[in-house]
């Protein structure tokens, strides 16, 4: 018994130290693969979400644009088709049922591109039934206005909005035109290319959208 109490084995100030060493390799080594999962996961997260909203964008936008008509002749004195088409804006005539008659309403409504809030503002002038009355002046208020995307911006060099009329036969809208389109070339144009990147709170994250608008009818007319 006694020599059993003096007996002094154990683990050494070497081991001890060693021993501690290792634990703290291991627990750091856990906090990085820790660490590098919530940074990928993070990562993750911010392209879902980016993607969301560039998807939601988009669809609105060509929303718009695959509303649009022509004005017939009967409305003199206004562009048939598009008001304005630049790089960063477009402005155009859409048809809308009214609330108060059985008859379509023109609208007048312009979508631009801006940079310092990174977004996309729609707004809209509702004219009065029965058409072809022309819509209110984009100078006055608008009836409506509304952001319908956030968080967007070029994709490189590519403009948001890009212009083709139909060439070669038979036509096919495949001639593009650099804005500003003014005169009769508004008239002609037929397909429309929106052009954009979704950013995320990633300064590095930026996924690109495209797709095509075509008019309503080939004949210009509602």
């Amino acid at each position: 018994m006694t020599a059993r109490l003096a007996d002094e084995g154990g683990f050494t100030l070497v081991e001890l130290l060693a021993a501690m060493v290792i634990g703290v390799i291991v627990t750091f080594a856990a906090l990085a693969v820790m660490d590098g999962s919530w940074r990928a996961q993070a990562k993750t997260v911010d392209r879902i979400d980016a993607t969301d909203r560039g998807r939601l964008a988009m669809d609105k936008i060509t929303q718009q644009l695959d509303s649009r008509v022509c004005l017939s002749a009967a409305t003199p004195g206004i562009a048939a088709q598009l008001v304005t088409a630049t790089d960063s804006q477009i402005e155009f005539y859409a048809s809308v049922t009214s609330d108060t008659a059985p008859r379509l309403v023109v609208e007048r409504r312009r979508m631009t591109y801006r940079p310092a809030t990174a977004d996309i503002l729609l707004e809209s002038w509702t004219g009065t039934a029965p058409p072809p009355a022309a819509p209110p002046a984009n100078t006055t208020t608008p009836t409506r206005t509304r952001t319908i995307a956030g968080g967007v911006a070029p994709a490189g060099t590519t403009p948001i909005f890009r212009y083709y009329v139909p060439t070669g036969t038979p036509p096919l809208p495949t001639l593009q035109r650099v804005p500003p389109i003014t005169g009769a070339d508004r008239d002609k144009v037929v397909l429309v290319k929106i052009n954009f990147a979704a950013a995320g709170k990633s300064p590095s994250l930026r996924i690109e959208f495209q797709n095509d608008s075509l008019t309503r009818s080939p004949t210009c007319q509602f």
